[in-house]
């Protein structure tokens, strides 16, 4: 017996990470959560589920890289948990503990409510983390933007990130969808005889702003009422607007720049001891664009128009000034 198990355990170990998420998915299909368990333990075995939780149920899913893509949701000790497990060296699971040791205790602050890690545990390959299970229904579609907008200004509330703030947490590339559209939107420039260097040139000018706490995923699914939000896996230091700008896209209507500076100014009070209103809005419009689909490439490219005749007014003024 002894030597069955540790032949599981090797052919287990040589596994990767997309097969293991493979297999856990097929056990939680068929809600066998013992093979589920070994399962993982063959992947790692520095992670041991002991047994102690009287139920067990799996619930929902995900499309996470570096997660296993099957949530469960335990009853341990009397208390509701919700179990996600992430691949131990991922930028997820170091935003994750980053974000509930510097980031969650600053939410005191303000309105924001965020379930509690309650308890982890680190393996070779594995960490699996338990929150606070929480009752979730996501925000109406009708307050969605305004919702955010409420969300964004309180977490600007906080300040500017501090010098200690990890690289890659500032890393915009790090951002789960932020690259992929920034490079559509390269070819979308280029397809349309624009200049992409000077779309290289806005987005370094929008990194250089103050960075502010970004939750990096403001879509509906991760809000509720009362300022409760879910999933802070894609959370970072992000450019003023970040989020915002995000959420405007997800809504999907078209703004223009009367509309953007509206929006703006909305969200705009907190952050005005770091930057001026201008930056903001440049940098709300820029990420705006960039996270437009490449199927709206002709609104995307008036957004960047719109940035470039704003670059051409401030030069001409400064060189009015000189």
């Amino acid at each position: 017996m002894q030597f069955f198990t540790s032949l599981m355990q090797r052919f287990g170990s040589r596994r990767n990470f997309p097969e293991i998420k493979r297999v856990a998915e097929k056990h939680a299909l068929r809600d066998d959560h013992g093979a589920y368990e070994r399962a993982l333990s063959r992947y790692d075995a520095d992670i041991v589920f002991d047994g102690a939780c009287e139920l067990q149920e799996f619930i929902g899913s995900g499309k996470g890289q570096h997660t296993l893509n099957c949530y469960r949701k335990l009853r341990c000790d009397g208390r509701w948990l919700f179990e996600k497990i992430y691949a131990v060296e991922s930028l997820d699971w170091r935003k994750c503990q980053y974000f509930y040791e510097h980031v969650h205790p600053t939410l005191e602050r303000v309105a924001i409510r965020v379930p509690a890690l309650l308890w982890s545990m680190r393996g070779s390959r594995l960490a699996v983390a338990r929150f606070d299970y929480v009752e979730f229904s996501p925000i109406a579609p009708h307050s969605y933007l305004e919702d955010a907008v409420s969300i964004s200004r309180q977490l600007s509330s906080i300040g500017p990130a501090q010098p200690y703030v990890p690289a890659d947490l500032l890393d915009l590339s790090q951002h789960y969808g932020f690259e992929r559209c920034f490079h559509k939107t390269v070819g979308v420039v280029e397809r349309a005889g624009g200049d992409a260097e000077l779309l290289r040139s806005m987005r370094n000018q929008c990194e250089a702003l103050p960075r502010f706490i970004g939750h990096g995923d403001l879509s509906r699914p991760n809000m509720a009422q009362d300022a409760l939000l879910l999933d802070w896996d894609n959370f970072g230091f992000y450019p003023p607007g970040f989020d915002l700008a995000l959420a405007a896209v997800l809504k999907g209507d078209l703004l223009g720049e009367k509309e953007l500076r509206q929006l703006a100014l909305s969200a705009y009070e907190p952050v005005s001891e770091h930057c001026s209103f201008q930056d903001f809005w440049f940098s709300l419009t820029f990420f705006y664009g960039v996270f437009l689909s490449a199927r709206k490439a002709e609104h995307k490219l008036s957004c960047l128009k719109l940035l470039e005749r704003n670059l051409a007014a401030s030069s001409c003024r400064a060189v009015t000034i000189n």
